[in-house]
């Protein structure tokens, strides 16, 4: 995931996460570390890597991310 942010965190030490977000009406709590760090203009941006990630939600966001996929490829 890649998410943008006005905070500046430390990418050298371990810097673990839970994400709450809602994607196609689907909610969700994810664990997740930084593992990548990009500065452009006034944002930070950050790529998370899920951990812990069980199967069932994986197949959740699998799901939700081929719909939206599906409804892009449409217009």
């Amino acid at each position: 995931m890649k998410l943008s942010c006005k905070l500046d965190f430390p990418v050298r030490k371990k810097i673990f996460l839970r994400l709450h977000f809602v994607l196609c009406d689907e909610e969700f709590s994810l664990k997740g570390k930084i593992v990548r760090k990009e500065e452009r203009m006034d944002d930070i941006f950050y790529g998370i890597e899920f951990i812990e990630l069980h199967h069932q939600d994986q197949q959740r966001l699998h799901q939700v991310i081929r719909k939206l996929e599906l409804e892009r490829k449409k217009k």
